[in-house]
């Protein structure tokens, strides 16, 4: 895996919506990192699943554009875990509970950004012992229950049609759909924080989400998230002033696909994350 470790003190994090996702509104996302941001532009990196496949909210510039999820306290498959940055820079990332948002409205800090996906991957030090079993098969007991689970989370009608491709016939009219022990392992990302003001971003092939989890956790993350997986969808990349004076991408990782290096600057379809030089950003400007 290949990791980068980021001095949160020297940061501000910021998150754009991906030009293909809805808000509670029915506006479409910015896709693209505002024009005012490129002169203290650093780094960007790839955020979550997109929205048909995983429920959660977002809150972009202060605004809550997808309300935030409130995931279960007291069971981990049924937590929500929340990259969290406030006004007066910190950030988390956090099982976002009721408990959780009393805590932030108690405290009087604003939510600049943030960005929901799957329960923790680490949670206080602890690695969420479910994770091993993500991506080995997923199940429906009928054919009606495939189709719903499609219909639910907006997939198009040929994502229908491969699902049922792939879906074996068990007894009394049953499906389930195999993803087998090798679907654990693939190109995957996520990101963690650690007790002394470390965000670290970790990416790799081939990896569970259990290795994911250990990784970070050996870098010393004390909470993490599962973000995007699939090489198409990965990227973290470092922006510079090229000879002519405009801005190029460097990826972290020179496996990732050429087409991301400048994907983020000229608009992309799925949500993403940018780092720039501490409060150089002005709000809400093009």
């Amino acid at each position: 895996m290949t990791l980068c470790s980021v001095d949160l003190a020297k940061v501000d994090l910021h998150l754009v919506m991906g030009k293909n996702y809805k808000d509670d509104e029915e506006k479409s996302g910015e896709g693209a990192i505002p024009a005012s941001a490129h002169g203290a532009l650093l780094a960007a990196f790839n955020g979550g699943f997109q929205q048909w496949h995983e429920e959660g909210g977002f809150v972009v510039e202060g605004k809550e554009r997808v309300r935030l999820s409130l995931g279960d306290a007291d069971n981990m498959a049924r937590g929500k875990a929340t990259l969290l940055a406030y006004d007066d820079g910190r950030v988390e990332i956090a099982n976002y509970t009721a408990a959780k948002k009393e805590e932030i409205a108690r405290g009087g800090r604003k939510i600049s950004c943030a960005r929901q996906n799957c329960p923790m991957l680490i949670e206080k030090g602890k690695v969420n012992g479910l994770v091993k079993d993500w991506g080995l098969a997923l199940g429906w007991k009928t054919v009606a229950d495939l189709k719903g689970y499609v219909d639910k989370y907006r997939g198009d009608a040929g994502q229908k049609d491969r699902l049922m491709a792939t879906a074996k016939p068990a007894a009394d009219g049953q499906y389930q759909v195999i993803g087998g022990v090798k679907s654990v392992y693939a190109w995957r990302s996520a990101v963690g924080v650690t007790p002394d003001g470390r965000l670290v971003y970790g990416i790799g092939p081939d990896v569970s989400a259990q290795t994911l989890a250990w990784t970070l956790q050996l870098a010393g993350c004390a909470d993490a998230m599962h973000l995007d997986m699939n090489i198409s969808n990965l990227a973290m990349v470092f922006y510079d002033r090229g000879p002519g004076g405009g801005l190029e991408g460097t990826p972290l990782d020179g496996r990732m696909w050429k087409k991301m290096f400048n994907a983020y600057l000229k608009g992309y379809t799925h949500d993403f994350f940018y780092l720039t030089k501490k409060a150089a950003v002005t709000k809400g400007a093009p």
